[in-house]
């Protein structure tokens, strides 16, 4: 989101029905997968649409299944990066989705930008519900 003069906010997302409201305000999204390197980029993204972002790499080695499933069932909606994970880290993440009934979507996208406007546009067009909305 952008501020205005106006006090009100504008939400670059080309699909979003209200420019002044982004379909992200104050969700959860959790980012799964996607270039290491690019993790604040992710958090900036998702922060100026004013979405909380957390990120995990999709490591499943030791500690790292623990933390992935907690990072995923935190969220309001689960971004799953194909291109940059592995299928265990997918196995685990589609369980926890489907037991908590957590909004899922798999992208091959990893830009920031492009990865938080889809997710935008995806739930506008309601192709995910966030579960903060159901």
């Amino acid at each position: 989101m952008y501020p205005l003069e106006s006090g009100k906010n504008l939400c670059l997302a080309s699909a979003c029905r209200s420019r002044t409201e982004c379909p992200l305000e104050k969700l959860k999204v959790a980012v799964i997968g996607g270039l290491e390197r690019l993790e604040d980029h992710y958090r900036n993204e998702f922060r100026t649409l004013g979405a909380e972002c957390s990120f995990h790499p999709g490591y499943c080695a030791g500690l790292g299944s623990g933390r992935l499933r907690r990072t995923a069932d935190n969220a309001d909606v689960v971004v799953f990066i194909t291109t940059v994970n592995s299928h265990n880290a997918l196995r685990i993440v589609k369980a926890v989705c489907r037991k908590s009934g957590k909004a899922f979507v798999a992208m091959r996208e990893t830009g920031p930008k492009r990865v938080s406007l889809l997710v935008a546009e995806k739930i506008n067009a309601g192709e995910i519900i966030p579960t903060r909305n159901r």
